[in-house]
């Protein structure tokens, strides 16, 4: 089951299941209209971050959400032995200052 909890209320404003062959990049754009949907009707507006782990990591899940809210997710190494320009050698992302953002 792949919930989506909100961080005012800890309430559960979206969730679904599927079989373990279905990724979470697939579920991920539809779980998150739902749950910005939902928190739009509890809250009255829409949330301004979407945190996701690891596994949402992917180009897909940043293409296609249009949630007008910044979406935040760890980044997925991908067996990479030097990270990627603007972050560090933690694979920690960067601000525009060079420290890491934490």
């Amino acid at each position: 089951m792949q919930p989506h909890c909100s961080p005012i209320s800890d309430l559960t404003v979206g969730r679904h299941s599927a079989p373990v062959n279905v990724s979470d990049v697939e579920l991920a754009p539809r779980l998150m209209s739902e749950a910005c949907k939902e928190h739009e009707r509890l809250y009255g507006f829409r949330p301004k971050y979407y945190l996701m782990d690891a596994g949402y990591d992917s180009g897909d899940i940043y293409n296609a959400l249009d949630l007008k809210g910044q979406t935040i997710i760890k980044l997925n190494k991908r067996n990479q032995k030097e990270p990627p320009q603007g972050f560090n050698e933690k694979f920690l992302p960067l601000c525009p200052a060079g420290q890491p953002m934490v």
